[in-house]
């Protein structure tokens, strides 16, 4: 389901991977991680062309799990954003992708070569601390925000108060704990509290 957050503020909820994010401007569409799967990449691509977006400015990686940067491949070219300790686990999956998701349905076999043709694309651009971007609309600031792994990144609207959160936040479902370091999360998230966020996106 599409929800608009704010003036060209969106979130779509529908995919099964998890919650991606749009933020529309007039040099394009900035896209908060793209779906895992190949036909919800494919939808979300149709979803943007009903906004009218053709354009698209680029893409920010919460972090390197594959649900947040198997999708990327279906939006080039644009540039993305990451994490810079994001670089070392991307390259892992120049390996089988499809060995290293657990969650994907053994009895489809026609899914599991689409997700091993897919090509995985690096971020081009490499966030230490924190990025601002500055569009004629408004002020995004990629934020890094470790807990849930050490190259987890959030984006957040300052003027509007929407945060897109990553997998530091999740919702009706258990935090993914594996390589999480916690007293880092806990320090996140009361970052997150002192920025009096008025709309947290999980």
């Amino acid at each position: 389901m599409l929800k608009e957050l704010a003036e060209d503020v969106f979130v779509e909820t529908g995919f099964e991977s998890g919650n991606v994010g749009l933020i529309r401007s007039s040099r394009g569409a900035l896209l908060i991680d793209t779906p895992m799967l190949p036909s919800d990449a494919r939808q979300w691509r149709q979803d943007l062309l009903q906004l009218g977006i053709t354009e698209i400015y680029g893409i920010v990686n919460t972090d390197y799990h594959p649900e947040h940067v198997l999708g990327n491949a279906f939006f080039m070219p644009t540039r993305i954003w990451g994490h810079e300790l994001s670089i070392k686990q991307l390259n892992k999956y120049k390996a089988s992708l499809a060995d290293q998701l657990n969650a994907l349905p053994r009895e489809d076999p026609q899914l599991i070569e689409e997700i091993n043709q897919i090509e995985v694309y690096f971020p081009e651009i490499c966030v230490g601390d924190r990025a601002t971007l500055y569009t004629d609309e408004r002020v995004i600031e990629i934020v890094h925000l470790p807990g849930h792994t050490p190259a987890s990144l959030g984006v957040y609207l300052p003027e509007e108060r929407i945060l897109f959160a990553g997998d530091n936040i999740v919702q009706g479902e258990h935090p993914i704990m594996s390589q999480a370091n916690s007293l880092a999360w806990l320090a996140t998230l009361e970052r997150i509290r002192s920025w009096n966020v008025k709309v947290i996106v999980p």
